[in-house]
């Protein structure tokens, strides 16, 4: 085949044995063919909601189990008790959240009942971020002067030109392109929580509990 050939959206294959029987299984497929869409060039937008208690029965997760041997390496992190049926429930909807995370499916929205509420709280990790920028505390304040909506905090001074900022993904993302825009180097850190900071500052957290 020609190596400049155009890739069209929709392709259609067939096997035949005789030039008869590919005529007619091409015949047959062309009536299909309209109702054809071609896979989209972006991602759709997913939801995962998790249930609470009373939806449990018995081999829940057995196929995956079996048969996907990260969901049973998950699972098998935080067995619980059998006579524990609600933790169950949880355990398979925390390692199904972190199956498809495996298999590059990204929640945009996450929704939980109950229990389920603890399993939208894996799910939803990385709501905070630390964003290493080269350049003094005085500088970073400066140029964020123009987008004082976005939140940040000062996370660690390591040096007179060497800071972290912390704050939520959206905001930080906001800080790092328009700390960038006037060239100075940011560099997102590979770390699940935001440390040194409000994300984990406990007593403000219980002082939500109920």
């Amino acid at each position: 085949m020609c190596p400049r050939c155009i890739h069209h959206h929709t392709r259609i294959a067939v096997t035949a044995s005789n030039l008869d029987e590919l005529r007619r299984r091409l015949t047959s497929v062309k009536e299909i063919v309209g109702d054809l869409r071609p896979v989209p060039t972006s991602s759709s937008s997913v939801a995962f909601t998790f249930t609470g208690q009373g939806t449990y029965y018995e081999g829940i997760s057995s196929h995956p189990f079996h048969h996907f041997p990260f969901y049973r390496q998950e699972t098998e992190k935080t067995t619980p008790s059998t006579l524990e049926t609600p933790t169950t429930t949880l355990v398979v909807e925390i390692a199904l959240s972190r199956f498809w995370g495996f298999m590059s499916v990204v929640p945009s929205a996450v929704l939980g009942h109950s229990l389920g509420e603890y399993a939208v709280l894996v799910a939803a990790a990385g709501s905070h971020v630390m964003l290493s920028v080269r350049a003094g505390i005085d500088t970073i304040n400066s140029a964020m002067r123009s987008d004082s909506s976005a939140q940040f905090e000062l996370s660690c001074v390591n040096g007179l030109k060497d800071n972290v900022v912390s704050g939520e993904r959206a905001d930080m993302d906001r800080v790092k392109s328009r700390l960038e825009s006037i060239s100075l180097k940011c560099m997102v850190l590979d770390i699940p929580y935001a440390f040194h900071a409000a994300q984990l500052d406990f007593a403000a957290v219980l002082q939500t509990a109920r």
